[in-house]
């Protein structure tokens, strides 16, 4: 038996899997029409397929150029080129898009282990905050339990429940109830998944998120959808997406080291272009000036 990782969601669940076939990819299934304004972090991550850019995974904005989704959405091998980033309205066709500058796997993520799942995407230009398009508050907190809560989840994955990679035209949000690491590992048959706070599970019998939701966030908080803060993005699940087993999400709290890591390495790396850049200038115009004064002197 296999997993398969799922490819787009809104949701944030970690759980590990063993012995059940998991999909490639995930879709929110039996979920509502979304309004983008009640979730306007979501993302669609988009790669070329036959010259022509298709929804592969979902994301979420918690930067204006920078992307939180799943590693395994990351196509090594493929050029920056062939992905870009929409956001900005719930119909695929009317989002606004951004070109990738940089993919951020992490350093330990492994398909095969399905450990470490979360990949950073860095923008080559940012989007412009409104109404539309927002980013979403991460949760720190690592000890915080969320069983029994239900939480917002959305995304452009496949609603059939098939597991079948044709996305939806537009954007589907509904709420699913995290559960317990325990019973997540009972149903995976996989007991160290009781002790894993790097993971989530969530599960709502005739709800679901399936191919084409991987990387999307899972958000819990209050009613109002200003206090909503993402928990864990998608990670992977059972193949036939019904609800009938718990799909698992990678926890956001336990990588928020590595995150702001990430983020300021790249930010020191342009910081030391940029002092560079002008040392440079500043030998230059000191060469220049030192010719002008030894053509005048002589």
């Amino acid at each position: 038996m296999y997993r398969v990782f799922l490819l787009c969601v809104f949701v944030v669940f970690c759980m590990t899997a063993v012995g059940k076939a998991a999909d490639v990819s995930t879709k929110i299934f039996n979920g509502d029409n979304a309004n983008i304004e009640d979730c306007p972090w979501q993302v669609s991550v988009q790669v070329k397929d036959e010259g022509k850019f298709v929804h592969d995974c979902g994301g979420l904005i918690i930067d204006n150029r920078w992307i939180l989704t799943a590693a395994h959405c990351f196509r090594k091998g493929q050029p920056l080129s062939d992905f870009r980033v929409g956001a900005g309205n719930s119909n695929l066709d009317g989002l606004e898009f951004r070109s990738v500058k940089k993919f951020y796997p992490h350093e330990n993520f492994n398909e095969k282990l399905e450990i470490a799942d979360i990949m950073l995407i860095e923008l080559r230009r940012p989007f412009s905050f409104g109404s539309t398009i927002n980013k979403i508050s991460m949760d720190t907190n690592v000890d915080q339990d969320y069983t029994g809560e239900s939480c917002k989840v959305s995304g452009w994955g496949n609603t059939n429940g098939t597991g079948g990679n044709t996305p939806t035209k537009l954007l589907k949000s509904t709420e699913i109830t995290v559960i317990s690491n325990e019973s997540c590992a009972r149903q995976w048959s996989e007991p160290n998944f009781k002790t894993d706070n790097t993971k989530l599970c969530a599960q709502e019998l005739g709800r679901d998120v399936c191919t084409g939701d991987s990387g999307g966030a899972i958000a819990c908080g209050n009613a109002d959808d200003s206090a909503l803060k993402v928990v864990a993005i998608v990670s992977y699940g059972e193949k036939k997406c019904d609800g009938k087993t718990p799909d698992v999400y990678v926890r956001v709290s336990a990588f928020q080291d590595w995150i702001k890591k990430t983020k300021s390495k790249k930010g020191k790396s342009n910081t030391k272009g940029k002092k560079d850049k002008k040392n440079n200038k500043n030998n230059k115009n000191n060469k220049n000036n030192k010719n002008k004064k030894n053509k005048k002197n002589n």
